[in-house]
Parts: C-alpha cells; structure tokens; sequence
C-alpha cells in the first residue's frame, strides 16, 4: 500500500441523483453538482470519484444527460480524469447505461474489471493509483458475491482505491441499522488505502485499520424525506482526500427549510392556510400531522399555500402524516330494518354535521329512500330530480 500522505489530491462524490426531481427542484439538483465540480477543479483535484448513481435512472432525460457531459467536459478540459462504478439507479441487466455512453466520449472511465470472481485493478500510471470497482446492482450488491471475490494485487507503490455502491455496515446511520442488508468491511478486500463508498444518502467517515473509509452520502438528494433530513441538519456535499486525511466540503445550491403543524384533535377546515409562514426563493417541507377530529386528510386544504409559494419562488412539499377519525365498530341485531334504524341512530349521535342536527333516525331514512329513487318511465333527469327535491322539501316541512 502505497504511502497515504502522498501528494495525491481528489475529490469523492456520491449519488448525485441527476434528474429525480422536476422543476425547481432538478435545477437545484443540478447546481449542487456543478458546484461539486467546480470547487474540485478550484481546489486543484488531481481526479474525481463517482461512487455510483450519477443519474437517477440509466437512461436520463436529454436535459440531465447535457447538463452532465458539460460538467464532465468541463473537468476534463482542466486536465481532470473521472473514475467511477454504477450504482443501483444506473445499472440496468438488458440495456446499455448513459454511463456507458459517458466512458465512450472519453468522459469518465468506467472502473469494474470483474473476471471469473477475480477483481482486477484499472492502474492510472500518471497518477500512482489502482482503481478496483465494484458496479452496483439494481437491488444491490449480493454479500456472497464479495465474500468470493479474489483480488490481483498491484505493484506495491501504488495507492490503491476501492470504488463501491453498496451498503456497509459500520456507517449505517442508527434508523438504517439492522433494516437492510450491509456487508462488513472485514467482507471488502483488504489492503486499500481508501474506500470510497455511495449508496447509503447520509454521509459518514471513519478510519479502519491503515485505510480512510468514506460515504460522501447523497449530494442533494433523490426523495422529499432527503430534503427533510437536510432541512433538520444532515449535511450534504463531498470529500476532498489531501495528505492522508479526507475533509468534508459542504454543497447548498438552496436553503431548505422544515416546518411542521399540528392538527391533533382539530377538523379540516380549521387549518388556517394564511398562517404558515412561506421563506421566499428557498425548499419548504411542511409536516401536516396529528388524529384529525372530523372528516379525512384529503380534505385539508393546501391550495392556496401552493399558489403562494409558487409565488414566492418557493418550493413547497406537504407530508400528510394525518389520520381520520376511529372508524367505530357497530354492533346490532334484529331484523333488517331494526338493524338499518339503530345504525341511523348511532350516525345522528355522532355526526356533528348542522345538516343532520334537527333530523331524527326516521327522517334520515326517508331521506335516504327519496334519494335513491329511479327515474320512472318515460321520465326525464331533469324531472327526477326536480321531484325528489320537492318530496325533499315536504318531508323537512318546507314549503314552497
């Protein structure tokens, strides 16, 4: 292994997600990446690492595909090469990736050199360093497969890099541990001088045994509940490895900003829209929660908050963590009509509805029969409606 405090500089990026989100939120995504370039470029990186996911499906839309040949054209202009392996949003079993077509242009070099179990390096002589990658799957990496991997050694004065979109163990953070599958880094080959890890989207270092072990975590993000963890402090951005030690640098192309209601015990329409304070040209996740007293989640308004938001260049994004009131089992027996009476009556106890509040179980019923009635024969729409209206109005004591 080739000494770590050499003058080997570069920068490691991780699930940058190209394309996951629309409107604002993909320009966002794509400044963030940007940025990452450019202030790799501005701290004189000698290469670039990408563990996996770059877009967020093999085969981008034009726009994310051009937004990311630019950048990548861009670091190769100023004499900066880019190494990097598919992660799970990248990989597809039957068809070719936009990575594939990236590697083609001279853009990026595609890493994983996978014989019969055998993991062979991709040596940069230039560089001093001998890139091992491990492309990722669809649903992952398979533990057994790294458990039968071999590697080829390189010449020993090399500084050796794994590349790896998989879930490792020791930095899952606490609410991932135990959930899905993870390998060990006792499971990963040995003798590394650095492993730059992605998939997992929050970030984490640690140092293992003479090795530095990295998760640049998610560059901004691919999911609301990512915007959510930045928003309560998750920070995002990448690693730059300079003389032995990897520094985090942090990305953010925009504020976001978390904010929560409680509507526990209150209807729909006391939600008053007016009071959410919206930042302008900024993310807002708003958290709606709490055991709704009356009617459905559904049916708290949020339009107006949209409007305003979208007025104020603001990204607005809802969670309805909400629950209707306990729908109540109805025990009754008897006969058909005696069952259909006592359930009218534990309706009109319930409902709070000032339509229902002079209304008796009787009248509810009849109420119900009129407005099931068919239409006769030979009998318009227009008619039929007319008529159970009228029936209606007789029946609450209206006259016309």
């Amino acid at each position: 292994m080739k000494d770590t405090n050499s003058d080997i500089i570069f920068s490691h990026i991780s699930d940058i997600h190209l394309g996951a989100f629309g409107g604002l939120l993909r320009d966002y995504s794509s400044n963030a990446f940007k940025m990452a370039i450019r202030k790799s470029i501005e701290m004189n990186v000698k290469f670039i690492i990408i563990s996996g996911d770059l877009f967020h499906t093999h085969v981008p839309s034009m726009h994310s595909a051009r937004e990311a040949a630019e950048l990548l054209r861009e670091a190769k202009e100023k004499g900066i090469k880019v190494y990097m392996v598919y992660g799970s949003h990248d990989y597809s079993p039957n068809y070719d990736s936009m990575i594939d077509i990236l590697n083609s242009a001279g853009l990026v070099n595609k890493v994983q050199r996978l014989e019969n179990n055998v993991l062979i390096p991709l040596i940069d002589e230039d560089l001093g360093v001998a890139f091992y990658g491990i492309d990722a799957r669809r649903n992952g990496i398979d533990a057994d497969l790294w458990k039968s991997i071999r590697l080829e050694r390189a010449p020993d004065d090399l500084f050796n890099i794994l590349i790896a979109h998989t879930a490792v163990r020791e930095l899952l953070p606490k609410n991932l541990a135990g959930l899905i599958e993870a390998v060990s880094l006792s499971e990963l080959p040995s003798g590394m001088s650095y492993y730059a890890i992605g998939h997992i989207h929050s970030p984490a270092f640690m140092k293992y045994q003479d090795s530095l072990v990295a998760q640049p975590g998610a560059l901004f993000g691919s999911s609301v509940t990512d915007l959510q963890d930045t928003a309560l402090g998750m920070k995002r951005g990448f690693f730059v490895y300079r003389k032995g030690e990897a520094e985090f640098v942090e990305i953010s192309p925009v504020p976001i900003i978390y904010s929560e209601i409680d509507l526990d015990g209150k209807s729909p329409w006391q939600f008053k829209q007016d009071s959410v304070e919206i930042p302008p040209n900024s993310v807002l996740v708003l958290r709606l929660k709490g055991n709704l007293s009356s009617g459905s989640p559904s049916e708290v308004d949020t339009s107006s908050l949209t409007k305003r938001a979208n007025s104020l260049n603001t990204v607005l994004l809802i969670k309805r963590d909400l629950k209707g009131p306990e729908v109540k089992e109805t025990q009754v027996s008897g006969t058909v009509e005696e069952i259909e009476e006592e359930i009218l009556k534990k309706t009109l106890l319930e409902q709070k509805n000032i339509f229902l509040k002079d209304i008796d179980s009787k009248q509810l019923k009849q109420i119900m029969d009129i407005l099931s009635q068919e239409k006769k024969e030979g009998e318009k729409e227009s008619d039929r409606i007319e008529r159970i209206f009228d029936t209606y109005l007789k029946l609450i004591g209206v006259d016309q």
